[in-house]
C-alpha cells in the first residue's frame, strides 16, 4: 500500500477546533501522493481537512476521524482529491491510538541557531511558522531546550513561532566564568536581547523551575515586552522567599541549595560517571515512566559538556551569594495575564506556595493537578499543551 502525509489534527480539551485551518491542509496537500480529503465542517467556523492515506491503515484512520467528529456533533463529508504521483517515498504514515495522535506523531521543523545576546551566545531551537506569535520557552534546573520536547511541535503545530533556548550555562550556550555571571539580572537581559531579535514588541513567555524564576523576574521588570505568562511548578520569587523562611516543610525540600553552594563536591557527586547522581534525581522525582533511557541519552549529552555543570549550579551559587538580586526594586506585581500550572507532587516546591503568587498578579488563574509532580510538562504533557494553547489563543471580550 502506498503511504502518504497527513496533516494531524490535534484535539486538546476546551481549545477551539480550529487550530489547523484549511489553508495549512492546501499546503500539504501539493507535496502528497494519491490520497483523499476528509473534511470536517463545524457549523460556524469553516472546513477542517485531512488527509487519508491510501493503505492498509486506512480505515482505522477514518474511524478515529469519524469519532472525533461524533464527539463534536458533526458529520464527517468524505471527498476524493487526486494528487500526482510522488517522486519521494513519504515517510510511513502513524497508527493513531484511539482515534486521537499524540504529541509526538506531529512532524515539525526544527530550527537551530546561534544567537547573540547580553554579551553570550545563546543556543535557540526554534519551531513554526515564522510569522507565527512568538512563544518562549525557557528551562529550568538540569534540563535544556529539551525539557519543552513534548510541547515544541504542539505549540508550533497551533500557529505559533516557538523559542526554546539553553539559558547561559547549559548544553551548547555560553557558560561563562565566574558566580556573578549567573545573577538573575544578567539571566534576564539575555532573554531580553533574544526578544528584541524575534520581530516583535511583545511575546508570550513560559517558564519552568528556574526558567520560571527568569519569567517571573522578566514580568516584573520589561511588562511591556511580555504579552502573557505561563508558570510552571515556581512560585513568585517574593512568595517563594516568604515561604522558605516561615514554612518548614520547604526549608527541607530545598536543602541540596546548600549542598550547592559548596564548591567542587555537587560537579563530583552530580557529573560522576555518566551524571548518574543527575540521572537518578530525574527518575526519583518524577513519576515512574516519566522519562525513559532516550531522554536521559540526551539529558547526558548536555549534561558533559565541559563547563557544563558548573554553569548549571552557577544559578544557585549567584542567588546564594545575593538572595534579594532575585527581586526588582519597587512593584513585584505582575501586570500581565498570568497562568500557573502546578503539580502537587513536586518533592522540591510546596504548593502551598501556588495561590500566594497568584493573587500577585493582576489577572491571574492556577491549576494544580493531584497526579504530577515537579516534571509537570513531562508527566502530563497533552494537559499542558491544552492549557497553554487555550491561554495564548485567547482573546478578550
Amino acid at each position: 500500500a502506498q503511504g502518504a502525509s497527513m496533516l494531524v489534527y490535534q484535539h486538546y480539551p476546551r481549545v477551539n477546533h480550529e487550530v489547523f485551518v484549511s489553508d495549512l491542509a492546501a499546503k500539504l496537500l501539493e507535496k502528497t501522493s494519491a490520497s483523499e480529503v476528509i473534511a470536517i465542517r463545524p457549523r460556524a467556523t469553516g472546513s477542517m481537512y485531512f488527509l487519508i492515506p491510501q493503505s492498509k491503515h486506512r480505515a482505522a484512520i477514518e474511524s478515529g476521524l469519524t469519532n472525533l467528529a461524533n464527539r463534536w456533533g458533526e458529520q464527517l463529508l468524505l471527498s476524493a482529491h487526486t494528487q500526482p504521483q510522488s517522486e519521494t517515498t513519504p515517510a510511513p504514515f502513524p497508527i493513531w491510538s484511539q482515534g486521537m495522535p499524540s504529541d509526538h506523531e506531529i512532524s515539525i521543523e526544527r530550527e537551530h541557531y546561534y544567537l547573540e545576546t547580553n554579551g553570550v551566545t545563546l543556543h535557540v531551537v526554534q519551531a513554526g511558522p515564522k510569522d507565527g506569535e512568538p512563544v518562549f520557552l525557557l528551562h529550568g534546573f538540569p534540563e535544556f531546550w529539551y525539557g519543552w520536547n513534548k510541547q515544541i511541535d504542539a505549540l508550533a503545530a497551533a500557529g505559533f513561532r516557538v523559542w526554546a533556548p539553553d539559558q547561559r550555562g547549559y548544553n551548547l550556550s555560553s557558560k561563562p566564568h565566574g558566580v556573578e555571571a549567573y545573577r538573575v539580572g544578567e539571566l534576564v537581559r539575555d532573554i531580553l536581547g533574544l526578544i528584541d531579535q524575534c520581530g516583535h514588541e511583545k511575546v508570550n513567555l513560559v517558564g519552568h523551575d528556574w526558567g520560571g524564576v527568569v519569567a517571573w523576574t522578566l514580568a516584573m521588570r520589561a511588562p511591556e515586552r511580555l504579552k502573557k505568562l505561563a508558570i510552571l511548578n515556581i512560585p513568585h520569587p517574593a512568595v517563594f522567599a516568604r515561604t522558605l523562611r516561615e514554612n518548614r516543610r520547604q526549608q527541607l525540600k530545598s536543602w541540596y541549595v546548600a549542598l550547592f553552594q559548596i564548591p567542587v563536591l555537587p560537579e563530583l557527586l552530580l557529573g560522576g560517571g555518566d551524571a548518574n547522581g543527575l540521572a537518578m534525581m530525574m527518575f526519583q522525582s518524577s513519576n515512574p515512566g516519566t522519562f525513559n533511557d532516550a531522554d536521559i541519552a540526551q539529558y547526558t549529552k548536555a549534561w558533559k559538556r565541559p563547563g557544563a555543570l558548573t554553569g548549571m549550579l552557577g544559578w544557585y551559587r549567584a542567588i546564594g551569594r545575593s538572595p534579594s538580586s532575585v527581586m526588582p526594586g519597587g512593584d513585584v506585581r505582575v501586570h500581565v495575564p498570568t497562568l500557573m500550572l502546578w503539580g502537587e507532587k513536586d518533592i522540591a516546591l510546596d504548593v502551598s506556595s501556588a495561590q500566594p503568587s497568584i493573587d500577585l498578579c493582576d489577572d491571574g488563574r492556577l491549576f494544580t493537578f493531584n497526579d504530577a509532580g515537579h516534571w509537570i510538562a513531562h508527566e502530563k504533557p497533552e494537559v499542558v499543551n491544552a492549557h497553554l494553547i487555550e491561554f495564548f489563543k485567547e482573546t478578550k471580550e
